[in-house]
């Protein structure tokens, strides 16, 4: 066995849990051989689990140490690291909750995770621009109509269970949380200079930053948006989103549509 075989074999043995699978140049050493492969195999899951317990701080508090550490083992007996870096491990627990047993009637926790997953998102995110009123300033009154917009890449709006940012506030916080539930809340979140943020949106903001996204121009977004809300001044309420949405430093790009 050469040395690329024989670590392609430990590594087997360590994902596997398993160290029957461990490569030994001396069969008879059979002990000391579980005990080594043995230290290597926990620590590597421990260092999964440390993955899962950096990630989702706040939900930790709200499970509890005990069903936290039995939310973390079970996902880690479950799921292997599919990437090279161990940053993405934990991403998919939010969904792993939903199929667990113990875990799929809790909807505020997975709510809960959910958010700190979007948190952790958008640091991840990649790199662009940031637009500001400046930059606005620069088009006339009338080209308003024609103005299209690009987004920071970070930016991302979930649905979730109504009270999840305060309980995720209060968490942070030190004082107990309120029971979730019963309803929804849209939450934006993003990164600007480093720093990730969140705000609650209404249903009109989210519909409009999602036509934005989509390319459409600033005037199709205003005759879009009147459907929705019948009786107001919508080219103002479309204005002031684009004024918070600049404000945030959700806009990377403005541009006209030739």
């Amino acid at each position: 066995m050469n040395l690329a075989e024989f670590q392609a074999a430990f590594q087997q043995a360590i994902l596997a849990d398993d160290d029957r699978l461990a490569p030994t140049f001396d069969e008879t050493a059979e002990f000391c051989r579980k005990a080594r492969i043995g230290v290597y195999i926990a620590a590597y899951r421990l260092r999964l689990a440390a993955v899962v317990a950096g990630d989702y701080p706040m939900l930790r508090e709200a499970l509890g140490e005990d069903a936290f550490e039995a939310l973390t083992i079970s996902y880690v007996e479950a799921t292997q690291s599919s990437h090279a870096n161990v940053r993405w491990y934990a991403r998919d627990l939010p969904d792993f909750m939903a199929v667990q047993p113990r875990f799929r009637d809790q909807i505020a926790e997975q709510s809960l995770a959910r958010f700190e997953r979007a948190l952790s998102d958008a640091f991840d995110a990649a790199d662009a621009p940031v637009g500001s009123a400046e930059d606005l300033a620069e088009f006339g009154p009338e080209t308003a109509l024609r103005l299209q917009l690009e987004f920071h890449p970070s930016i991302r709006v979930l649905e979730l269970t109504a009270g999840t940012t305060r309980a995720y506030e209060s968490l942070c916080d030190g004082r107990s949380i309120e029971s979730c539930g019963g309803d929804r809340e849209l939450v934006l979140f993003w990164r600007q200079d480093g720093e990730c943020f969140y705000r609650l949106i209404d249903d009109e903001e989210q519909f409009a930053l999602k036509l934005a996204q989509d390319g459409y121009r600033f005037g199709e977004l205003c005759q879009l948006l009147a459907f929705r809300v019948a009786g107001e001044d919508v080219s103002r309420r479309a204005a002031i989103f684009l004024s918070q949405w600049l404000a945030d430093g959700l806009v990377s790009a403005i541009a006209l549509d030739e």
